[in-house]
């Protein structure tokens, strides 16, 4: 149903590129379809949401700590799918997990700066012991000292 809802919401931006209010429902149907396809248990489709996600809104640091979610709970995904060979889960994950830490790394690039959901947020767990997690934390923890 997201999906449907993610290409009419596209259509309409198309047909109307300067409404906002489309572009905020097409962005809206594709994070829900992300959470939709990890619901259902489809690692690919979240994944897939997730990378469209972080092109709608490149700049916006929010956006891309969104999709670095949908990645981790993708990894979690691919990680206890036994339909995938060994070797192609390993594979599979640490694709993602590249892409997460680039969501993450972009996320604090472009001014993301909520830094105890970074730290303590469950929805980031997978991330949080891979390299360069701590850099990525400490350029968020910046980001939030400089707004106060």
């Amino acid at each position: 149903m997201f999906q449907e809802a993610e290409q009419l919401a596209a259509a309409c931006t198309a047909a109307v590129p300067g409404k906002e209010i489309w572009q905020l429902y097409h962005y809206n149907a594709v994070w829900f379809s992300g959470q939709t396809h990890g619901d259902l248990g489809d690692h690919a489709g979240e994944a897939a949401a997730a990378h469209r996600l972080a092109g709608l809104r490149p700049t916006d640091g929010k956006t891309h700590r969104i999709a670095a979610e949908l990645l981790a709970h993708a990894i979690t995904l691919v990680a206890g799918d036994e339909r995938l060979a060994a070797a192609d889960r390993q594979r599979r994950q640490l694709e993602l997990e590249r892409e997460g830490m680039q969501r993450l790394e972009a996320a604090a690039e472009h001014g993301y700066d909520d830094f105890e959901r970074l730290r303590d947020g469950a929805r980031l767990a997978p991330l949080r012991a891979l390299p360069g997690f701590a850099e990525v934390l400490a350029r968020v923890k910046a980001n939030a000292d400089a707004g106060k």
